[in-house]
């Protein structure tokens, strides 16, 4: 079976849908009614850390057929700004899609302003002119507008539908978002031919009054006088005082953790015993890949690359070093054009080759191809990227993936690659890809791969400055970075332009650093350290006070702000990968004075050894050096051990705010 290609068509021959009798929800208020009671917030709801709230969310969604099975949602919400800050709720986006196959269309939009003036209700209408349609991109669109006369105090109401023709894909439904909700309904009805497995997933649903399932009784009319009675399921969800999500640092994406429903097209039961299964298993997913024309079919086809392979892989003798040389020739085949996708676009992978430029599929099922010409086992890897969210591996489902790698056995283990970013080494998988597990094509049979880090976040700097009586610092500094760490460097050199480009950008991030001369080494070979070496002057860090000179010795590789602010994180704490970074910054004292007062050492140790920082500050003849290394060696905390990683990062900053004392000599 190709995925992309649904049965819509087919069910014309045999079924045409002209009315379905349904009872519909109503909304929890009605459109346009008011009254100055709603602006009224409860003593709980005053005392949230919010700038607006959602005061109800309500959608409701059925199947209807007119020339093909269609889905109509008519949403419906209302949401008081509650301060300046608020007033971004104001600006609304309707996001739809289209593309050759099918479509999605915005109904009629409605939406008023309400703000509450000398204890009565004015409302201000959103007028058609004020809409506008925005293309994102080929596919995705936007309508577009800013509700008018928007203040602190405001409630905003909108109303609209939307029809698409992706019968098989029903959006997930949100009860949980970037502020709090009083009141998230949901009402679906889908027809017997339809049946789809529900999953919840998140972590906060707030007090979930309604859970219910049923069915309904409705009639569809097949023409030709027959009327045929059809089962509906029914499925009702009101979650009431749902908290907001707050959104901290070292997260994969709040899509893996609001709460939320979900739903997978399990299987077709349409008349006339014309039945499909889809989403059964992960032995069924993978037979059914195994045999796409723009999947399976696709990676089986290798040998127009034998000769290819050979002149890349030229001179190479180990396994390893072959591999690497297939790996960077494969980024010369196809150029990733930013886009995730999970199927080629075309079912040659030799069109895209000619073209030179295609999808993450089409990328990475080039680099396959040409592995397997070379001799190699290699195989297609269907995965999450981080910000796609994680794979359940208990609920079998094809559109939990957006993105395809490649794995080469080496060994009795296997190496996955991702050709799509030129600056990633065959050493380490891109920090996107580093999703916990990935869907490995052996065949048509599968496996599951670690997509585990395999290399750190490597840091080494070594200051040597001199300080001067008129408060500047003069020497240099060398940097050196490997791993994901020489990786985000040679992102920014490159995207700031290069060389004096770069230099001058950090000149401007640094506040008081002037760099007058530099050596960059290794930027452009990827598998080797990038290293960066200036001659530096530095000012406005010594504060002088008389015969004392007070400063912070860390310069601007201080940690100033703890990135863990939630007093409760209910979600976990996932850096990707370990991260070891080393400091050592020597100060020669100026002539005349002596150190008064140095930091006193710190070894610092998270439970179970999932990380460690270390300080110290000694004497050396006339210099004073400071020793510091910061690790974290696990790279996943679940939310229970975040208090500790808090703390963790309260020591730290404690300690790099402690200041180096010097006093002149009497």
């Amino acid at each position: 079976m190709d995925f992309k290609k649904l049965v819509p068509s087919l069910l014309l021959v045999f079924l045409t849908l002209t009315s379905i009798t349904l009872i519909a929800q109503n909304a929890p208020s009605k459109f346009g009614k008011l009254s100055p009671k709603d602006f009224e917030l409860s003593a709980a709801e005053a005392e949230l850390d919010a700038h607006a709230i959602k005061l109800f969310d309500y959608a409701y969604l059925d199947y209807r057929y007119r020339d093909g099975f269609t889905t109509n949602i008519q949403r419906h919400y209302r949401i008081k700004i509650l301060d300046e800050e608020g007033l971004d709720y104001a600006d609304v986006e309707i996001p739809y899609y289209q593309n050759y196959r099918a479509k999605e269309k915005v109904g009629v939009i409605k939406a008023f302003v309400y703000n509450l003036e000398n204890g009565a209700v004015t409302k201000t209408k959103l007028e058609n002119k004020d809409i506008f349609d925005e293309q994102v991109d080929k596919n995705r669109h936007k309508k577009k507008f800013a509700m008018p006369n928007v203040k602190a105090g405001s409630i905003i109401e909108v109303k609209y539908d939307l029809s698409s023709e992706f019968w098989s894909q029903l959006d997930p439904w949100l009860f949980q978002g970037d502020i709090p909700v009083r009141h998230s309904e949901v009402v679906i009805n889908i027809p017997e031919y339809f049946i789809f497995n529900t999953n919840f997933k998140g972590y906060e649903f707030g007090q979930l009054t309604t859970n219910d399932k049923s069915t309904n009784s409705g009639r569809l009319n097949l023409g030709g006088g027959q009327i045929h009675p059809c089962q509906f399921t029914r499925y009702h969800w009101v979650a009431k005082n749902v908290p907001a999500f707050i959104s901290e640092a070292y997260i994969t994406t709040a899509r893996n953790y609001l709460g939320r429903v979900e739903f997978e097209l399990a299987r077709t039961n349409f008349p006339n015993n014309f039945n499909e299964t889809l989403t059964t298993s992960w032995e069924a997913i993978a037979e059914q890949l195994s045999t796409s024309e723009d999947f399976g079919s696709t990676v089986n086809r290798s040998n127009f690359l034998k000769d290819q392979a050979e002149a890349f892989a030229s001179g190479a003798t180990e396994t390893t070093d072959k591999i690497v040389q297939l790996y960077e020739g494969a980024k010369t085949l196809v150029k990733w054009n930013k886009k995730y996708r999970r199927f080629a676009s075309v079912a040659d992978i030799k069109k895209a080759m000619k073209e030179g430029i295609g999808n993450s599929a089409e990328v990475n099922f080039a680099l396959t191809c040409l592995l397997n010409a070379a001799g190699l086992e290699a195989y297609p890897v269907l995965i999450s990227t981080r910000g796609h969210g994680y794979i359940n591996p208990y609920t079998p489902s094809f559109n939990q993936f957006n993105h395809v790698v490649s794995a080469v056995k080496v060994g009795e283990g296997m190496l996955v690659l991702d050709a799509t970013d030129p600056l990633v080494p065959a050493s380490f998988t891109p920090k996107e890809c580093l999703n916990d597990k990935g869907f490995m094509l052996v065949g048509n049979q599968f496996s599951w791969v670690s997509l585990k880090a395999r290399d750190k976040y490597k840091t080494a700097v070594q200051v040597k400055l001199k300080i001067g009586e008129d408060g500047t610092l003069n020497g240099s500094i060398k940097e050196g970075r490997d791993g994901y760490a020489g990786y985000r460097f040679r992102q920014a050199y490159y995207s700031e332009g290069e060389g004096e480009d770069y230099v001058k950008a950090l000149q401007e991030e640094v506040e008081g650093l002037a760099i007058e001369k530099h050596t960059f080494e290794n930027i452009d070979n990827i598998y080797k350290r990038a290293e960066v070496l200036y001659e530096v002057s530095i000012s406005d860090q010594i504060m002088a006070a008389g015969d004392m000179i007070y400063f912070s010795p860390m310069l601007h590789y201080t940690i100033s702000e703890n990135p863990f602010k939630l007093t409760e994180r209910k979600y976990p704490v996932d850096y990707g990968h370990p991260r070891d970074e080393v400091y050592v910054l020597s100060y020669e004292l100026p002539d005349g004075f002596a150190i008064e007062e140095l930091p006193e050492g710190s070894n610092l140790v998270l439970p179970e050894k999932a990380g460690k920082f270390t300080y110290s500050a000694k004497q050396l003849s006339n210099t004073v050096q400071i020793t510091v290394r910061f690790k974290i060696d696990k790279p996943f905390f679940n939310f229970e051990q975040y208090p500790f990683l808090k703390e963790f990062y309260n020591l730290i900053i404690e300690k790099y705010s402690e200041q180096i004392v010097l006093k002149r000599k009497t």
